[in-house]
Formats: structure tokens, C-alpha cells, sequence
């Protein structure tokens, strides 16, 4: 009976993982089999627009995910330590952002930092900000406004794994605070850290919005290029550079998947 009831457990397990992947892989290998088969055959893209756009893609999405991560750990560490009414307050400042829509979100930092004065642009006028708009300084910024929130969640999920037990015992055992700190928290956040690293840069380099809203069309990235052809009622050239795009960037997926695969078998044994 146990055994039985396992394997319906098991299969109630599965067959979701299942329709997930398939909800996911077979639009794109339809697309595929559709684009090389109906019309011209579906090839890679090899324009100079498409190599210029690509470093400025990897260039922002990288920065936008490390300034992101490094963002998130003085205010998931202040949550940590915090008691209980101070840390509900700092998961609702923190979660606010992701309430506002990316439009109304973008022309708020628009109006602030185009804005001279010191109250209605929150202070960035007094260091010039408005010389700062429509450059890539505005999109990196903007876009790790926009993704600090998801690092610090990752962040916070990996520190209520510390145990009071654990604290406790290093101060018995005559650890400082500092110690404290680099031995035994922060390891606790590595392997989420690297995973809230990949979701962000994932999701970042597909960003196309953000860039031409904050970038005024000077800083735009492969989403911009794909979108233009799209608009132009391109298909088969916007599906070829889709295509091309996530060739490019397939090496980083199966890098991440592994690194985080191995990280987990390195501390939970599987």
C-alpha cells in the first residue's frame, strides 16, 4: 500500500515538471520546425547591428545583475538581523517596486532624473543627473531598481536557513561578529546568490523596453533589434535573430545549470 501510494506521489510529481517543459520547449522547437519549413528556411543571423547590440546587451545585463546582487546583500543582512516588526517593514519597502507597472515605473525615473529640482527628482539633481538620461548609466540603473527586489528575495530565502543554534555556537565558541558574519552567513548565500545571479542576468538580457525608454534609442539591446523587425511585419528576419540570440547564449545556460547542480550536490549531498 505505502508503495503504492509512492508512486502515485511520484507521478503526481512528474506530470507537472512535464507539461512545464513541454509548455516551454515545444513552442520553440514548433517555431523552429514552422520557420524552416514553411517559406524560406530558417537561418542564423549575421548582421553588424546584431554584433553591435550584442555587447551592449551582455555590458548592461551584466552590470544591471551584479549591481543588483550587490545591492540586495546590506539590505537582506539588515533584514536578517532585524527583529520581526522591523523585517515586515523591509520586505514592504522592498516588494513595493514590484507593484508598479514597467511603464509608469520608467517614466517616473523619466520625470525624476530629467527634473532640476532637488525635491521632485529625490535629490539627483544635485549631482547632475539629468546629463545622465538617455545613457547607459540610466538604463543600468533603472534596470537594478527594477531587479534588487528579486535578489533580495533569493537573498532572504537563503539566510533564514542560519540557524539561531548555529549563531549561538560560533559566539560560544568566542567568534566575533565580523567572523560570524564572513564564516557562517555569508556561505549560507553563495549558491542562492549564483542562482539569483543567472535569473537576473536570464532575464535582463531580454529586457527591450527599459532600454529604449531610458536610453532614448542610443543604448538598445537584442530585444530592441527583434522588436524593430517585428514592428516591420519581418518575421522571418525577427525569428531568425531569435534564434541566433539564444544559440549565442546557450553556453551560459548549461554553465549555470551545472554550477548550480554541483553546488547543490556539494552541500546537500544531491
Amino acid at each position: 500500500m505505502a508503495r503504492k501510494l509512492s508512486r502515485i506521489a511520484y507521478v503526481s510529481l512528474v506530470w507537472p515538471i512535464v507539461i512545464l517543459l513541454l509548455g516551454f520547449w515545444l513552442p520553440i522547437l514548433i517555431w523552429v520546425i514552422q520557420a524552416a519549413t514553411v517559406g524560406d528556411a530558417l537561418t542564423l543571423y549575421g548582421g553588424p547591428a546584431f554584433t553591435n547590440l550584442l555587447g551592449n546587451t551582455v555590458w548592461i545585463a551584466g552590470l544591471t545583475t551584479a549591481f543588483s546582487i550587490v545591492l540586495a546583500y546590506p539590505i537582506s543582512l539588515l533584514w536578517w538581523s532585524s527583529g520581526e516588526k522591523q523585517s515586515t517593514v523591509i520586505t514592504s519597502l522592498v516588494f513595493l517596486p514590484l507593484l508598479v507597472g514597467l511603464l509608469a515605473r520608467n517614466y517616473s525615473w523619466i520625470g525624476m532624473l530629467s527634473s532640476d529640482s532637488p525635491f521632485t527628482s529625490l535629490g539627483f539633481s544635485l549631482i547632475g543627473a539629468e546629463s545622465y538620461l538617455y545613457t547607459m548609466y540610466s538604463v543600468i540603473l533603472v534596470m537594478t531598481y527594477i531587479f534588487v527586489p528579486i535578489a533580495f528575495f533569493v537573498l532572504a530565502n537563503a539566510l533564514s536557513s542560519v540557524s539561531n543554534y548555529e549563531v549561538d555556537a560560533a559566539k560560544t565558541a568566542g567568534a566575533t561578529t565580523t567572523e560570524i558574519l564572513l564564516k557562517l552567513v555569508l556561505p549560507h548565500t553563495y549558491r542562492q546568490a549564483s542562482i539569483g545571479a543567472f535569473l537576473i542576468f536570464a532575464n535582463a538580457i531580454g529586457y527591450f523596453v527599459t532600454p529604449r525608454m531610458l536610453g532614448g534609442g542610443k543604448q538598445d539591446m537584442i530585444g530592441n533589434l527583434i522588436w524593430m523587425y517585428t514592428n516591420l511585419g519581418d518575421f522571418t528576419t525577427a525569428s531568425s535573430i531569435s534564434l541566433t540570440f539564444l544559440l549565442w547564449f546557450s553556453p551560459f545556460y548549461i554553465f549555470s545549470f551545472v554550477l548550480i547542480v554541483t553546488s547543490r550536490k556539494r552541500i546537500i549531498g544531491r
